[in-house]
């Protein structure tokens, strides 16, 4: 029997935890003990390089998470700081998505209550204009990958893509635009909004003119071929 190759072979040397006076009393072991020591002394070391490299990037992450934090709350500050000393206030995507986050920031009331209006309008937006009007139907039985509708200074653009179909409404005299996004193809009341760049009465204003225009059955979407969603 080869004790000292069996031996040697790091399954066996594990598992022989083995007082060793009563092995050695047994076998020839050689230089069991030292090269034992030296296994340990290897693993030791390995297990403290690993949780050193481990230490150094877990402290890096730490330390580019600290300042995209930073960053994000310098900015976020600046946001509302240019909305509340812009005397229009106007809306856009960066002012009500953090004032939904913070809803105990004193901006954060008047931002939502003007959002609220506008989900709302949206929505009777969707039920006369998407649905019953025949937005949508007119949307799925062509292969067109756009829409558009111009009157004046008012316009309104449809994009699909996707399964998906971005609606922008603009106002170029006011410079005001709102975006809403839907599922193409879903019967149920899925709008929601995407963008608004905007004042809140201009965006409020630009929606109900719209509407108006529908029920006035001026509005009629045609192909166009030049939108996109770049």
């Amino acid at each position: 029997m080869n004790s000292r190759h069996e031996l040697h072979n790091p399954r066996e040397i594990r598992a022989s935890i083995v007082p060793t006076a009563k092995v050695k009393q047994v076998l020839d072991l050689g230089d069991f003990e030292k090269d034992i020591k030296e296994i340990w002394r290897a693993e030791d070391s390995r297990k403290t390089s690993n949780f050193y490299v481990d230490w150094n990037f877990a402290s890096a992450e730490n330390t580019a998470r600290d300042k995209q934090r930073a960053e994000w709350t310098a900015h976020m500050e600046d946001v509302f700081t240019d909305y509340a000393t812009d005397k229009s206030q106007r809306l856009n995507t960066e002012i009500i998505f953090y004032s939904a986050l913070y809803p105990e920031r004193p901006e954060t009331s008047a931002v939502s209550e003007n959002v609220i209006v506008i989900h709302d309008l949206m929505k009777d937006f969707e039920t006369e204009v998407w649905f019953d009007s025949g937005l949508q139907r007119q949307v799925l039985k062509t292969k067109a990958g756009g829409f558009s509708f111009v009157q004046d200074d008012l316009s309104a653009l449809v994009c699909n893509m996707a399964g998906r179909t971005m609606i922008t409404l603009r106002d170029t005299k006011k410079n005001a635009m709102v975006t809403f996004i839907t599922a193409s193809s879903e019967k149920k009341h899925e709008m929601e909004i995407k963008s608004v760049d905007a004042t809140a009465p201009d965006a409020i204003s630009l929606i109900d003119q719209i509407m108006q225009l529908n029920r006035e059955g001026k509005m009629q979407f045609s192909p166009d071929s030049q939108i996109s969603v770049i």
